[in-house]
């Protein structure tokens, strides 16, 4: 009987089929195998199948054939099914290590029958491990890649073995040795004992890395502050160090990578024919320890011969091909080449050729041309691009010409502003800090500074979780308006509440113990279903959370200082959005003990606040109401200040602040511009027992030393302040509490907190009038990644500092001879906890002053 044409095709299918899975599995583990559909070929009904009717195997004999006719989806008397396109092949291999090597079907009477050779392979369903003395065997199953599964077949023991081998060297063991024996094979048995052998060796430590031949780039400094090749390229192979007594584990992939880092540097800086060799590697008689030497052969520094400027437009022709086409510049192509750092003449280095890129896309991005990298889809978005430049090299002269290249992409306005992940957020505590409205020219640069209000609110970050994600922005292509983008603003609910329950040490306070309870993202209108679900609510952000409120109550007994506090902050009274109305109340009592005597401050204030434009510039003004009594006097001679001071004096009065910030980031600011004037009327027409006026302003500038580190870049802070405090009337002196004091880890570091003279015997009396200064370099010394992004966050920082400060007994006057100088180092701990280290020595004190030269504090400064 032979087959109908339906029944020769399911044949034919059949066949071609499994035959096309047959290499697939021979080339892949079991774990790994998947056999893809064939493609362009289509099955008829199953039903309609010639029938099967009989199977013979080829080389089975370890399975009974009913389960392997199951595990194909064969059933004798039934239609020949497609065995389910191919998965059936590959899961008999998967699950029971069976390799299907010939399918040789046959028209028989009534239907077919089927010839399928078997190839069985041989496995262990537990391997084991010997010799590995260092290490457990989760461990190294681990490095096997057999934590998921228990069996292996003898056929993956040689791709084993290499896992093994590199899981080690990872670990140091730069010597091991690892073979698989197994046992003799049994008649009719497939399953055989397979054993690991480990000859581990010495555990491998760098004691010395010698580089020679860097003549421009020598390694020098000492310590976090260091410059060189070696520092530069960041080397995971560093030999004996101050937190390595014992040398850096040897691990030889690492040491590639790092003469592969030191080629980079040198390429980077403009020396593109450098070579970096390793020389042999020197080992002592015990092989635990290795000498490294690096030979550098520099060559000549590059420098750009000439320098051109191109705009491109990408298309893609009928073949799909890529093909670039010149066009006309959109904007003076002269303004374009004198914004760029590489000139005629000039080093060719990656500094300038990554300043160049960034400030053509800063160009294009404020006048609309907005960067293709920040759309959704940026292969595909009509963005702004800085393509790969050509480089033609003229080795002889070690010159290079230079073709810049650019896609100029096309102006955009901003057709809708979205917000996602505020959770618990009001959308207006978001967009009253967004700068950029709908219908407005894409601005590149204002719609960073928005990101950057918005970061700084603080709602959005989590600095006890590392896995957090910062705030950032995308934008979006809009369908059939090519004009048009969609700004999508993407932010993650952080940590906004706060309940903290500790002690510390610093040396301004002394021991001081801490009971908080701050919400910086409060809303006092959001109140929770019930008593007791309060707190899971609270924790949840599903109550009293979202419109931008702050709300903060501490309490801290310590040995020097004590105090209470209360205040409450509502950002925007009215709902205006733009140029809003705030208020503030604050509460606070506080005792301290100084040298001279005890202060116990009460103080209340009531604050009416205006925002102009998003808030950047901000004034807030109200009535000041504070007590202040001066307790337990020292015994001897004390200053007259101090002694014509009132022990109970009330001072009522009106307040006003006008700030104004740029930041990039409030609480970790590396950029940007921070400044205040404050004054204070007190007495006069508002009563009270003083007739005082003070006046202070602080100016603080944050420059970003950028490319002079690794991924974060160091800070140089300029920081400057005075003020002034004006008795009248009835007044004639400042009260002592209200004078102006110097020194401590605040200003003047190296001096003891308010130890800085004019000083009347053994005791400062502060002063009428005041000026400080400072320039500090906060170089980072460890950072981590952020997940999500390129980026990283600074952890440690440090670096050296100069503080100036002068005090003056009288308002208005300023003695020079009273001028205070200090210099020092500073480290500070920025995350999970702020804590800041000084090191400090006064370059200029006065008769009388204390000196103190370790200072810390709770805080980043």
């Amino acid at each position: 009987m032979g087959l109908t044409s339906n029944g020769r095709l399911w044949l034919a299918t059949c066949s071609r089929a499994l035959l096309l899975a047959v290499p697939c599995l021979f080339a892949l583990s079991p774990a790994e195998c998947a056999v893809p559909a064939q493609q362009g070929v289509v099955a008829p009904n199953l039903d309609d199948g010639p029938i099967l009717q009989a199977v013979e195997f080829e080389g089975l004999s370890t399975f009974p054939e009913d389960v392997v006719l199951e595990a194909l989806g064969l059933e004798i008397g039934r239609p020949l099914q497609f065995m389910q396109r191919e998965q059936r092949v590959a899961s008999l291999f998967r699950d029971y290590g069976l390799f299907v090597q010939r399918i040789a079907p046959t028209e028989v009477p009534g239907g077919v029958s089927l010839i399928i050779a078997i190839l069985e392979f041989e496995v262990d369903l537990e391997p084991g491990f010997i010799g590995n003395d260092s290490f457990d065997e989760e461990k190294l199953r681990e490095w096997a890649g057999l934590l998921d599964r228990s069996e292996l077949y003898l056929h993956e023991a040689d791709g084993v073995v290499q896992r093994l081998m590199e899981g080690y060297r990872r670990a140091g063991y730069h010597f091991v040795e690892v073979i698989w024996v197994a046992s003799d094979p049994l008649p009719g048995q497939r399953v055989r004992d397979l054993v690991f052998v480990v000859r581990e060796g010495p555990k491998v430590r760098c004691i010395n890395v010698q580089v020679t031949g860097n003549d421009s780039l020598p390694d020098s400094g000492f310590l976090f502050w260091k410059g060189g090749l070696r520092q530069m390229a960041s080397p995971k192979i560093t030999g004996r160090g101050i937190f390595s007594w014992f040398g850096s584990v040897f691990v030889e992939e690492e040491l590639r990578a790092d003469l592969v880092a030191m080629r980079q540097v040198y390429r980077d800086g403009g020396w593109l024919d450098a070579e970096v060799q390793l020389e042999p590697l020197e080992f002592n008689d015990r092989r635990d320890k290795v000498s490294v030497v690096v030979h550098v052969d520099e060559g000549r520094k590059y420098t750009v011969a000439s320098v051109e400027l191109v705009a491109l437009e990408i298309e893609v022709d009928a073949d799909g091909q890529r093909v670039e086409r010149e066009v006309p510049f959109v904007f003076p192509k002269e303004d374009l080449l004198a914004e760029i750092e590489l000139k005629s003449g000039g080093p060719y280095d990656a500094a300038r050729r990554n300043h160049d890129s960034l400030v053509l896309q800063t160009y294009y991005g404020e006048r609309g041309h907005l960067a293709a990298a920040r759309f959704v889809n940026p292969g595909q978005a009509n963005g702004f691009r800085v393509l790969e430049p050509e480089v033609l090299l003229d080795p002889v002269k070690a010159e290079v010409h230079v073709l810049l290249k650019i896609v100029q992409g096309q102006p955009r306005r901003v057709r809708s502003i979205e917000i996602s992940g505020n959770t618990h957020t009001h959308d207006d505590v978001l967009r009253r800090e967004i700068s950029i409205l709908p219908g407005e020219p894409a601005d590149l640069e204002e719609i960073k500074r928005s990101l950057q209000r918005i970061m700084g609110l603080g709602y959005f970050l989590d600095q006890q979780d590392p896995n957090h994600r910062p705030p950032t922005f995308r934008f979006r292509e809009v369908p059939n308006e090519p004009e048009a983008i969609d700004i999508e603003f993407l932010v993650e609910e952080g940590r906004v509440v706060d309940f903290q329950l500790q002690g510390g040490v610093a040396s301004d306070s002394g021991l001081v113990g801490l009971i908080s309870l701050s919400h910086s993202n409060f809303d006092y209108t959001e109140l929770p279903s019930g008593l007791f679900a309060t707190p899971g609510e609270i924790y949840r952000r599903e109550a009293f959370h979202g419109n931008g409120e702050s709300l903060a109550i501490d309490l801290s007994p310590g040995s020097r200082v004590s105090f209470w506090r209360f205040s409450y902050r509502h950002p925007d009274l009215f709902g205006d959005h733009f140029d809003r109305w705030g208020a503030a109340v604050e509460a606070l009592n506080r005792d301290r003990i100084y040298r001279t005597n005890d202060e116990d401050r009460t103080h209340l204030k009531l604050d009416t606040i205006r925002r102009f434009g998003q808030g950047d510039l901000s004034l807030r003004f109200g009535p000041i109401w504070q007590r202040i009594k001066l307790e337990d006097l020292e015994s001897g001679t004390l200053p007259d200040t101090l002694l014509n001071s009132s022990a109970d004096t009330t001072f009522m009065g009106l307040g006003s602040r006008l700030s104004w910030s740029n930041l990039d980031n409030r609480r970790v600011p590396r950029e940007g511009t921070y400044g205040y004037g404050e004054l204070s009327y007190f007495g006069g027409p508002f009563g009270g027992d003083e007739d005082l006026v003070k006046f202070e302003g602080h100016f603080e500038q944050y420059f970003k030393l950028a490319g002079l580190a690794g991924e974060v870049d160091p800070v140089l802070l300029l920081e400057a302040g005075a003020g002034v405090a004006v008795p009248f009337g009835d007044s004639d002196q400042a009260h002592f509490s209200e004078r102006w004091f110097l020194g401590g880890s605040r200003h003047l570091r190296g001096f003891e907190f308010r130890g800085v003279g004019p000083n009347e015997g053994d005791h400062p009396v502060g002063g009428e009038t005041m000026v400080y200064g400072s320039l500090e370099l906060r170089w980072p010394l460890f950072s981590t990644p952020i997940p999500g992004t390129t980026q990283r966050a600074e952890m440690f920082r440090g670096g050296p500092f100069v503080d100036l400060g002068v005090l003056d007994r009288d308002a208005w006057d300023l003695d020079m001879d009273e001028l205070r100088v200090s210099y020092g180092l500073t480290f500070a701990l920025v995350r999970p906890i702020p804590i800041s280290f000084n090191l400090g020595w006064p370059l200029r004190d006065g008769e009388g002053d204390d000196l103190r030269v370790f200072s810390f504090s709770l805080s980043l400064r």
